[in-house]
């Protein structure tokens, strides 16, 4: 029994092994020795802060209601059903709202050069707050 299953093994196709395909944005992901380029971080944060002037500007121009909108589901992280309670509005209402919000930032923001990746990096990186002033009463 013995022989044969190593006969059979035998004649079995080999199975040979893919070489992994190691992608590189992958390996600049691994901690390393390398030291951070100060010179490209100045870059990133000076280029975060005209992509965050822009945008701020672009908000200024909002109406009170607009801007508290934003504030309240994209700062507040507030449910459309929660700020429609607070605004007496359906959710749908609020979702409507929003959308068309974010349709006139776009491209408010495209106009001035400004790309959706650019903005998402510039709220991801924590620096960007909504000023709202008069909208909250202040």
């Amino acid at each position: 029994d013995e022989e044969e299953l190593r006969a059979l093994a035998g004649k079995l196709p080999v199975r040979r092994r893919r070489p992994r395909e190691v992608s590189l944005d992958l390996l600049e992901q691994l901690p390393g020795d390398e030291q951070e380029d100060p010179v490209r971080e100045i870059e990133v944060s000076g280029n975060a802060c005209v992509v965050a002037s822009k945008l701020a500007s672009v908000i200024e121009r909002l109406s009170e209601e607009d801007r508290l909108l934003l504030k309240l589901r994209f700062f507040s992280r507030l449910t459309a059903r929660r700020i429609g309670v607070m605004l007496d509005r359906t959710p749908s209402q609020v979702y409507t709202r929003i959308d068309s919000i974010l349709s006139q930032l776009r491209k408010e923001l495209e106009l001035k050069g400004v790309q959706t990746a650019d903005v998402k990096a510039v709220l991801e990186w924590g620096q960007f707050d909504m000023d709202l002033g008069s909208a909250l009463g202040d």
